[in-house]
């Protein structure tokens, strides 16, 4: 049980059984039935929260009354139910006292258990720093702490590679070139009374080269002429920079040249000079700028520069020539340069220059220029002369090759003309007159030539040249073939006359059609005839052409040059006066079968036949008349004149 505390000046006894009758004094308070000690719930430490729990008093006070103590010593103004620790109580220990008060009962005061030692709090909220700015030399980076909780003093620390940087304490650091290339961070440290010490450091970011604000082009001063001494001018860079130079010829490193002056030398006559000038500072990225170009350095001049003269005949495809008079002093090397209207010809750089279609019209001449170490490059510029003129195409006449008949094909030959790339075309010729669409190099003869003449006319056309035609001589008459030199189709009109042809000489088989066309129908027939022996037929110049198999070789019928004879053999077709005479004719043998035909024409057609007979007499006679064309037998054994 609790000790009891000193009440009014009076000891207050806790009773553990019913009052006891104190002599003289009438009505006495009594004590609770039941006063349990105080507990205490939370954690003892500084910012956290304690609270007293008074228990389950009997019977149920009318007030409680509460007093935190520190190491046994009432803290001021700690009097509700719960306590917030604060520094104050770091180390202490905690304990709360509990007054309870009921009328009719003895007013009670109990206290609890101490907790403690009390220990350090730790804080809420402690972030994680932000460094803000930009990581370059010379830039000025700051801190953002963000927001401790509770409230803490802070304090900085910034750092390069981990490692503090002395002096580097506040919330803003300059970057300098000994941070560059390097890691840098910030530590915050927090404190506050009865708190646990907190450090924490931002992320770490690598310091980069920072550039120059003003970067100024340098300039050169001075005389571009030999043995004058030129000076660069750096101009001034910011921040501050230590600057070297390197002296330039034509863009090429002078080896040596690397003062802030520079003497020209014969090496430079004719050239032109620059300087880079480099600037460099600790912790920023170096910067290299060139001047512009001076103007060409000269030297001693020639005394004696003749202007060139130009030679040859200023039209296309012409060759013109440069000549000079002689330099003073002697140049030690010379150059050309071809010059149309003014304007440098690309590639025309030797002394002689071929005229081009692009110089048409336009005004040709040639820059010489003159070089001599020491000496100032010097050109001169012939005088510009006449305008260029078409040039002249040269060329043989064009011949004709191929047979002049019809259906063949002829075939032009152009020859060599001059200059090469003249561009050929080609127009074929009938009587003088142009053929419609004959203009390839080739020409198929049609019937259309039939008695006619054929040449060429050969046009040859390049840019800058004045156009030449030039014309074959005519070819011999066309003529059409009078002869079928064996089994095939022949075109009428093209490659076979129309006429009447026989077969050379005597066949076992001969198939022959005239046709209207080649679709090789049936209705394309415009007659046939199928035979053995001698066989004879006319084409009509209206025929589209004559299909032949077996029969040989056919010749005009005029061209056999035979006498009229007295006898038929026993397969043949016949021309009557011509091949067999008129009169009265017995054949051999009829007995298998005999056919006979006088003829009006060799068509082909049933319309030549005049008359005709089949039977198997023995020795049939027919009479061939003067007026017939032809005489047809088959299987007839031959025949014989037997009389007029």
């Amino acid at each position: 049980m609790a000790k009891p505390r000193l009440l009014g000046g009076f000891l207050s006894l806790v009773l553990v059984s019913a009052l006891v009758s104190v002599p003289g004094v009438a009505n006495a308070a009594a004590p609770f039935d039941s006063a349990p000690t105080p507990a205490i719930t939370g954690e003892a430490v500084v910012g956290g929260s304690l609270t007293a729990d008074p228990g389950a008093w009997s019977p149920e006070p009318t007030a409680l009354g509460y007093q935190w103590l520190r190491d046994g010593e009432p803290i001021a103004e700690a009097t509700a139910d719960d306590y917030t620790l604060t520094a104050a109580d770091l180390g202490a220990q905690v304990a709360v006292e509990v007054t309870a008060s009921l009328e009719g009962y003895d007013t009670t005061t109990l206290s609890s258990s101490t907790v403690g030692p009390v220990t350090a709090g730790a804080f809420t909220s402690a972030p994680i720093p932000l460094v803000v700015g930009t990581l370059l030399t010379d830039r000025t980076l700051t801190v953002n702490a963000g927001t401790w909780a509770p409230a803490a003093a802070l304090s900085y620390q910034w750092l390069r590679n981990g490692n503090p940087i002395s002096g580097a304490v506040g919330t803003s650091y300059q970057l300098t070139s000994a941070d560059t290339a390097q890691s840098i961070a910030v530590a915050v440290t927090g404190v506050r009374a009865g708190y646990t010490t907190a450090t924490r450091t931002s992320a770490s970011a690598v310091v980069g080269k920072a550039s120059f604000t003003t970067k100024p082009v340098p300039k050169i001063t001075g005389t571009a002429k030999l043995a004058q001494t030129l000076t660069a001018v750096p101009g001034t860079w910011a921040p501050s920079a230590a600057v070297t130079y390197v002296w330039k010829r034509d863009g090429i490193t002078i080896p040596g040249a690397t003062a802030r002056t520079y003497k020209l030398t014969t090496a430079d006559v004719n050239r032109r000079m620059t300087v880079t000038v480099t600037a460099a500072r600790p912790g920023y990225t170096s910067v290299s700028l060139t001047s512009a170009k001076t103007a060409t350095v000269t030297g001693h001049a020639f005394t004696y520069s003749p202007a060139p003269k130009v030679s040859g005949t200023r039209a296309v495809g012409r060759l013109l020539s440069a000549s000079t008079a002689t330099w003073s002093p002697m140049p030690s090397t010379v150059g050309y340069q071809w010059l149309r209207n003014g304007v440098a010809i690309p590639g025309a750089t030797g002394k002689t220059y071929r005229l081009q279609a692009a110089d048409l019209g336009k005004y040709v001449t040639v820059k010489v220029t003159a070089g001599r170490t020491g000496y100032t490059t010097t050109s001169r510029t012939a005088s510009q002369g006449t305008a260029v003129v078409r040039g002249t195409l040269s060329a043989p006449t064009p011949a004709i090759s191929g047979t002049p008949r019809a259906g063949a094909t002829l075939t032009a030959a152009t020859g060599t003309w001059s200059p090469s790339g003249v561009q050929i075309t080609y127009q074929w010729l009938r009587n003088g007159v142009k053929i419609t669409g004959a203009t390839s190099k080739t020409y198929r003869l049609t019937s259309a030539d039939l008695g006619k003449t054929i040449k060429v006319s050969v046009r040859g056309t390049k840019s800058g040249f004045t156009t030449l035609t030039k014309t074959s001589k005519s070819t011999v008459v066309i003529t059409i073939t009078k002869r079928i030199a064996g089994d095939g189709s022949y075109q009428i009109g093209t490659n076979l006359a129309a006429g009447t042809y026989a077969t050379s000489t005597a066949t076992r088989f001969c198939y022959w059609e005239r046709v209207s066309g080649w679709s090789g129908s049936f209705d394309d027939i415009i007659a046939n005839d199928l035979g053995a022996g001698q066989r004879i037929v006319t084409v009509y110049p209206s025929d589209v052409g004559l299909v032949t198999e077996g029969c040989g070789s056919w010749v005009k019928l005029s061209d056999l040059g035979v006498a009229p004879r007295s006898s038929v053999a026993a397969e043949a077709v016949v021309a009557v006066n011509a091949q067999v005479r008129p009169g009265l004719y017995q054949a051999n043998d009829g007995s298998d079968g005999c056919y006979w035909a006088r003829l009006s024409g060799f068509s082909g057609l049933l319309d030549d036949i005049t008359d005709n007979y089949y039977g198997e007499s023995a020795r049939p006679i027919v009479r061939i008349f003067s007026t017939d064309k032809g005489f047809e037998t088959s299987n007839c054994g031959g025949w014989v004149r037997i009389g007029s």
